[in-house]
């Protein structure tokens, strides 16, 4: 308080200083204001402000210019500046920006007067009108000229021009325009991801200009400049009208092999609903990091992980050889399912008994050989992994089967490894939303065989135990002769008639992962139940019959909205607990889907109402990031 009282109490003298510096400073900050000279303006954004969507039949369109500061305009600029001041005569008009694709009359105006009404603004409308715009079928831009004279002119100091065009951000500076009805034909390009290291995924992203109306599956193929492990060859990815964009992965094989960095290519083929865009090729360089000298000193003793030893020890200290049905000759898996192990967090599983020991790899806890002790499946399905998919895993020469579904894996697919496995018919890698990558056909028909056999094991019937899996098959991806199976010339799986069946328990989850089916028919299984699997979203399914089953809609209006679009046939008896309407919770936490309830009618007819205004965006979510087939990774 002493302190304070000293400084309140101060002389008149002093009193008179603080003023006087108060006052000068004042002044000095006034004449800064005047003379500042600010940074150069820049444009932020673009944006369509009316109408807001990209393709239109509107006969003005208007976009909204985002300026990074006040800027000033022809028809009403600033006042003249002090004397001594230098202000640069710059302002906005229709010569700094370029219209193409119409003959429209174009004009370009302040939205506010931001400064005190003196004709400066951060805000501006661009709008073009009349011309050819009502009977016009194309794509119209807006585009500003590269080191157009722009400036502040007065607004806040004195003033430079732009440095360069912009936008810094969104620029949504196109406009579709069709008047045909007909909806535009979507530009397919692609630009490459940075270099990698092998052993890295690279990553491409393909773009849609303008949105793509309805799913489009967009035809790739991948090269490589070296041997980098790349599954090369054709494939398809697939855009929504709900992203102009998906990413896609490809990994790489860290192959312990000195050699010449090399590179990725992808290119985008020509196929049905888009034309291929100049920018149709990209490619991503890869590096070698592998060493030239001798690999020798990397030869460690991993008693401590099982991978060498082959005896135990009595209790005399003595060693004996494993005897009985433990004896084994040296398996050639051995290390690389330690690997396994090691990468998908092994000690945290819920099952892992023997893991990593001295005893046969045969006894390990989901794992089975063949003769040659070599791995034949490796079923790891519902066990609590967490981490990534070991490269090691394309080492597994002899294996058949490999289950790794419904656990928490994350990171990219090795995709050039497990496609290297010769053997391998069955392949479930769903219920792992953190996966990444693109599985081919070659692949996505393995997933489609593990898909039939969980659903075999889980919802049963005398239909999956009637023909399928049989003995002796010649084409395991043919599936002559099974029952209500439909596959493609590729060994995919289209088509699944299961009507009174005896299916029951709750449906399987195994169903999404098959990304090609487009008829499913469940009808007339009344033990069946449970919720239909969200990822059913992200397949190619148009038919769906669920009378006569318990099942239910998951309570989520994107799964409704995207059930109106299909053929679909609604359950009777959903929950057991008597009919619901669809979208109210009910049951298990599911949608009941219900003919019966005069109130489920009333609902469904409400929803579809909005259906109709809404159509179909935003139904699937996520898959901007999601490069696999639809459904592999759904659990």
């Amino acid at each position: 308080m002493a302190d304070t009282a000293k400084i309140s109490t101060g002389g008149p003298v002093r009193r008179a200083a603080r003023l006087a510096g108060t006052a000068l400073a004042a002044v000095l900050f006034v004449m800064t204001a005047v003379t500042e000279v600010r940074a150069s303006p820049n444009i932020l954004t673009v944006l369509r402000k009316s109408p807001t969507t990209e393709t239109t039949s509107a006969d003005t369109l208007t976009w909204l210019i985002t300026f990074s500061e006040p800027v000033a305009h022809e028809t009403n600029p600033p006042p003249t500046p002090p004397d001594g001041v230098s202000l640069i005569d710059f302002v906005v008009d229709t010569t700094d920006f370029v219209v193409s694709g119409t003959t429209a009359t174009f004009t370009i105006e302040p939205t506010t007067n931001s400064l005190d009404g003196e004709g400066c603004s951060e805000t501006w409308d661009a709008t073009l009108s009349g011309g050819n715009l009502a009977d016009l079928n194309g794509t119209v831009t807006l585009s500003p000229v590269e080191d157009s004279e722009i400036g502040i002119w007065g607004c806040l100091g004195s003033g430079e021009e732009m440095t360069h065009a912009g936008p810094n951000s969104t620029n949504n500076n196109t406009f579709i325009v069709s008047n045909d009805g007909t909806a535009p034909i979507p530009e397919i390009g692609i630009s490459a991801g940075s270099g990698v290291t092998e052993g890295e995924s690279a990553v491409f992203t393909l773009t849609a200009v303008p949105d793509p109306p309805s799913d489009i599956t967009v035809n790739v193929s991948v090269a490589q400049d070296g041997d980098f492990g790349v599954n090369t060859g054709d494939g398809t990815v697939r855009l929504t009208p709900s992203s102009n964009s998906a990413t896609l992965t490809v990994g790489t094989a860290d192959d312990g092999v000195d050699e010449p960095d090399g590179s990725i290519t992808v290119t985008v083929k020509t196929g049905s609903g888009y034309t291929v865009a100049q920018s149709a090729e990209a490619t991503v360089d890869v590096e070698d990091d592998d060493e030239t000298d001798d690999t020798s000193d990397d030869k460690t003793d991993d008693t401590s992980n099982g991978l060498l030893p082959q005896t135990s020890q009595q209790d005399d200290g003595a060693e004996q050889e494993t005897t009985g049905s433990e004896k084994e000759e040296a398996s050639p898996d051995r290390e690389a399912l330690s690997a396994i192990y090691r990468a998908a967090g092994g000690d945290g599983w819920k099952e892992n008994g023997n893991w990593n020991s001295s005893r046969p790899v045969g006894t390990w806890y989901g794992v089975t050989v063949g003769p040659d002790n070599g791995v034949t499946e490796l079923r790891l399905g519902n066990n609590g992994l967490s981490g990534t998919i070991a490269g090691e895993t394309g080492r597994l020469g002899k294996l058949k089967m490999l289950y790794l579904n419904n656990n928490r894996l994350t990171g990219a697919v090795p995709v050039a490894e497990l496609g290297s496995l010769s053997s391998l018919e069955e392949l479930a890698l769903w219920g792992n939303g953190g996966l990444a990558g693109v599985i081919p056909d070659d692949l996505g028909k393995k997933t489609d065989r593990a898909a039939l056999r969980t659903l075999n094991e889980v919802n049963g019937g005398p239909v999956p135990g009637g023909g399928w899996f049989p003995r002796g098959e010649t084409d395991v991806f043919s599936y002559s002769g099974w029952n209500g199976v439909t596959a493609n010339e590729n060994g995919r799986v289209t088509g699944l008639d299961l009507s009174g069946s005896g299916l029951s328990g709750e449906v399987t989850g195994a169903l999404s992962a098959l990304s090609a089916l487009e008829r499913l028919d469940l009808s007339d299984n009344p033990a069946l139940s449970g919720e239909l699997p969200s990822g059913l979203v992200d397949t190619a399914l148009a038919e769906l019959d669920i009378s006569g089953t318990g099942v239910c809609a998951p309570a989520d209006q994107g799964f409704v909205t995207w059930l109106s679009g299909l053929n679909f046939t609604p359950g009777e008896n959903c929950g057991g607990n008597g009919a619901e309407p669809a979208g109210e919770t009910g049951g298990g936490g599911c949608a009941l889907v219900s003919r019966g309830s005069e109130k489920g009618v009333k609902f469904a007819l409400a929803v579809f109402a909005v259906i109709a205004i809404l159509g179909r965006a935003g139904l699937r979510k996520g898959r901007k990031k999601s490069v696999f087939p639809p459904g592999l990774l759904s659990g």
